[in-house]
């Protein structure tokens, strides 16, 4: 069988969404044919699907040998590093992408998230901007710009952001989970605890909605509440940090010392560095 058309009946398989069977075929198909372009490009397409994010940064890296100037794949490689979490490695393809194209949108809100979780919110207003004029129903842009705002506290400015962006794409969670935090920080618990449920409602299994509503539980002194729903977040993420820890708070709380020091431990194990945690811990020691 010639090589385009084994790609035809691997293409039919991916298609029928049997995507772990098609990866192990192109995979093999590669082997045998590492330097046609249209395996290699099928392979990294395949491997993205599939979600072999280094597989599939290798393959398309090497499509970009030859096509340096092709701003499609400097996207795809671009998102591929952001999905692995090495943003630095992505900025070097975004910033390749703006040298060309300064007013890329998807670029531009690429770069300003990143700078915005590096804590330098002035620079990630000045990319942010150039979306939010462009485009200003972006609810994404919008929802990044608010972010910002409540890193600098301007709280009800950033409200005024995500409640725009929530009326633009009311599906798009993450505004009625900005929202909610908003609330909390202005001690509007119940306007807080609506925007979390609401979340809640609709995805049982989002771990920053549960996260929150646990939060404001325990604030009331509803410990018990409390900790079943760390404990469910833990079922989704067993080394989810701030579930540990503050199920740590909540035994000790009610006096639970022996489960207090069990999820202390586990906190610690998972950040040995946070002297905050450390403070924590030694402190329930000393009492």
């Amino acid at each position: 069988m010639s090589v385009t058309k084994e790609l035809e009946e691997i293409v039919k398989i991916v298609n029928s969404n049997r995507i772990e069977l098609a990866f192990s075929k192109i995979k093999k198909l590669k082997e045998k044919n590492n330097n046609n372009i249209n395996v290699i490009y099928t392979f990294a397409q395949i491997a993205q699907k599939a979600n072999y994010i280094e597989d599939a940064i290798e393959s398309f890296e090497k499509i970009l040998e030859n096509k340096t100037e092709d701003e499609k794949l400097l996207s795809i490689i671009s998102k591929l590093y952001i999905r692995k979490n090495n943003t630095d490695k992505a900025l070097v393809y975004i910033n390749k992408i703006l040298s060309k194209i300064p007013y890329d949108e998807s670029a531009n809100k690429d770069k300003a998230y990143i700078l915005y979780n590096y804590q330098k919110y002035r620079e990630a207003k000045k990319y942010i901007n150039i979306v939010i004029e462009k485009s200003p129903k972006d609810y994404f842009a919008l929802n990044i710009y608010g972010l910002i705002l409540l890193e600098e506290n301007n709280v009800l400015k950033a409200k005024s952001f995500f409640e725009k962006a929530k009326k633009i794409n009311q599906k798009f969670h993450d505004s009625y989970l900005n929202l909610g935090v908003c609330y909390y920080k202005l001690e509007d618990f119940d306007k807080a605890f609506k925007s979390f449920k609401y979340v809640y409602k609709e995805n049982k299994n989002n771990i920053s909605a549960i996260l929150n509503i646990a939060n404001l539980l325990s604030l009331k002194g509803k410990n018990l509440y409390a900790i079943s729903l760390y404990e469910k977040i833990l079922n989704i993420d067993s080394n989810n940090k701030i579930a540990l820890s503050n199920l740590a708070l909540s035994y000790f709380r009610l006096k639970d010392l022996k489960n207090s020091k069990k999820y202390f431990k586990k906190s610690i194990e998972v950040d040995p560095n946070d002297n905050e945690l450390m403070y924590s811990y030694s402190t329930m020691l000393i009492n």
